[in-house]
């Protein structure tokens, strides 16, 4: 479920935050320690890691974020907002296909108004009211009993003023993520790609399995995909896969009545074990969500269709467009990583890199 430039209204650095906390727990749950520059400097031991979560329901190990299937950002929330006192709400960033927050019809966009009855917002941009609301539910989801619920009140970002109440539900029916064997999402209309080229049937794949999410607003704005009234948001569906250079993101998007395609090479993202690392800490085969939906900190993106043909380049940090000969090798180069390296290679995952014969990824 991650910032420099936050894929809503300008709170990059908040996501950013909420998505290095995410990782934080990530590793202290995988048995990493986790030690801050004050207290190695005061020579204070290292915290105790936390125990990992694990359901065998859903066969997820590490990030309690997965359990539910989607991740939040903080965004300013104008209602119970005063002059005096500003207030803050999650809203989703993404939806994990086959979670219980797929199934229970939340959607990115979403303002999470409350949780089990009580309100979510929080006089911080940390979102320290539901931090604490997530804890409880997931101290409940430890104790390994079924049947655990989480009534959500929501407003949508498309349906301002107008709530809604959703129940998510543990364990998920299937099919469901971190299942052993992949499932088409059964909430998901199948999507054909309506254009011709090379790039139409990935496209479909990730349309159809995908995470859906709000793409951040750096290569929104970058490549002027446009937002209005009816549309306040970009949505999009990406999957992520790794090798040993870095990350490959796909995003696809019919939001504008074509087809869009964004590449993403990540050359740094913000969950690696080490400092400045360029892989995250666990693969998708390796059944941690996290891999999949790791924030880029530095990236080329590449604007393309179904065609093929590269639109537009641009670099994520610091965000500038590329001239089309600069970006040219780059963009063929992840053109025939998806097309020639990537295939169905696990039966839990979708996609997946396509190994050698002699075990090495391509």
């Amino acid at each position: 479920m991650s910032d420099l430039d936050s894929c809503r209204g300008g709170k990059a650095a908040y996501l950013f935050s909420m998505f290095f906390r995410s990782s934080v727990s990530i590793l202290a749950a995988l048995g990493w320690g986790v030690v801050t520059a004050e207290a190695a400097a005061a020579g204070t031991p290292p915290p105790v890691a936390e125990p990992k979560v694990e359901l065998p329901a859903l066969q997820v190990v590490g990030d309690p974020l997965e359990d539910f299937g989607f991740r939040v950002s903080p965004v300013f929330d104008p209602a119970p907002s005063t002059r005096l006192l500003t207030v803050y709400t999650p809203v989703v960033d993404l939806v994990l296909p086959n979670t219980a927050a797929s199934k229970a019809g939340i959607r990115p966009g979403d303002r999470i108004v409350s949780a089990d009855n009580q309100p979510t917002g929080s006089m911080t941009r940390s979102l320290r009211t539901w931090e604490h609301l997530q804890k409880k539910k997931w101290a409940e989801i430890a104790t390994g009993k079924s049947g655990i619920t989480w009534q959500l009140v929501v407003e949508s970002v498309w349906k301002p003023g107008k709530t809604r109440l959703v129940q998510l539900e543990l364990p998920t029916p299937a099919p469901h993520w971190g299942a052993t064997t992949w499932q088409a999402p059964t909430d998901r209309v199948p999507v054909v790609v309506p254009e011709q080229g090379p790039l139409a049937p990935r496209a479909g794949e990730i349309l159809n399995n995908g995470i859906w999410m709000i793409l951040r607003e750096t290569y929104q704005k970058g490549f002027r995909l446009p937002t209005d009234a009816a549309n306040p948001a970009f949505l999009c569906y990406q999957w992520t896969l790794w090798d040993a250079a870095g990350g490959h993101r796909m995003l696809v998007s019919r939001q504008r009545g074509r087809t869009d395609i964004i590449f993403e090479v990540i050359t740094q993202s913000n969950n690696s074990p080490q400092t400045g690392g360029n892989t995250p800490s666990r693969s998708p085969d390796e059944t941690l969500a996290a891999a999949t939906t790791t924030l880029a900190i530095k990236a080329v993106a590449y604007l393309t269709s179904p065609s093929g043909r590269l639109e537009m380049a641009m670099n994520l940090a610091p965000a500038q467009e590329l001239p089309a000969g600069a970006a040219s090798a780059g963009f063929q180069a992840e053109v025939e990583f998806w097309l020639n390296k990537v295939g169905k290679t696990s039966p839990l995952w979708p996609l997946g890199v396509i190994k050698s014969s002699n075990g090495s990824k391509q």
